[in-house]
């Protein structure tokens, strides 16, 4: 189903856990990810005495947990890179779209051309110009006008650096319905040269070439709802 699929691993070994550096356009992205690190932050209940902002922190968090118990998410993924985004395993990622998530895939035009979940929507972060992949200016304005900001979604790239980078500015932006897939569409591979794999290399279903969901038709789209 996938043979097709260019998933090429880079031999480059990462931190356990984090997405590889090698992935092409993200290492020029790991500055915005604050320090760089994708070490997790811990999502626990606060205790409720002190401040009443500690006690809303604490409540808001709770009702995440909450949500993501009843979404059939594993609490061994209730740890985030981005607060309040749940990293998801491909199987994970696979039952929220049946439950009436939109995988929007951040990858560019061609590698979403070569293989994505079906029914993905493509709106890339960074767009292929040559040889090399640039920030793409449009990026949130599209999100922003294809979806509402309570839609949920699942945010996905090749090994997981540009989909988070994505989360934190839709986070930002006022998203909040957010799961990222842990390790991307092609896998990494962790410290010790192990596969991590992605959504590519867990037998689920992969669409290839153009799609509903290719960038230009979202843009057809989005323009077409501007002029209504």
């Amino acid at each position: 189903m996938c043979a097709t699929t260019v998933c090429s691993l880079p031999d480059t070994l990462t931190a356990p856990g984090a997405a590889s550096s090698d992935d092409a356009g993200e290492g020029a992205l790991a500055g915005k990810r604050g320090h760089g690190s994708r070490a997790a932050l811990a999502v626990h209940p606060l205790s409720l005495k002190g401040s009443t902002a500690e006690g809303a922190l604490w409540r808001q968090r709770a009702a995440l947990n909450a949500r993501r118990a009843k979404d059939g998410l594993l609490s061994e993924n209730w740890t985030v890179v981005v607060p309040n985004v749940p990293l998801v395993s491909p199987e994970e990622a696979q039952r929220l779209l049946d439950q009436g998530y939109t995988y929007v895939d951040v990858r560019s035009e061609s590698e979403f051309a070569e293989g994505h979940p079906p029914g993905a929507v493509n709106i890339p972060l960074q767009r292929a110009v040559g040889d090399r992949l640039v920030d793409n200016p449009d990026f949130m304005a599209i999100v922003s006008r294809r979806f509402r900001t309570t839609d949920p979604l699942v945010l996905g790239c090749r090994t997981g650096g540009r989909s988070h980078v994505a989360a934190m500015q839709l986070g930002q932006a006022g998203f909040s319905c957010l799961a990222e897939l842990r390790h991307g569409f092609c896998g990494a591979r962790d410290a010790f040269g192990r596969r991590l794999p992605g959504w590519a290399q867990s037998g689920l279903p992969v669409e290839h070439g153009d799609a509903p969901g290719a960038y230009v038709r979202v843009l057809e789209g989005v323009r077409t709802a501007g002029q209504g």
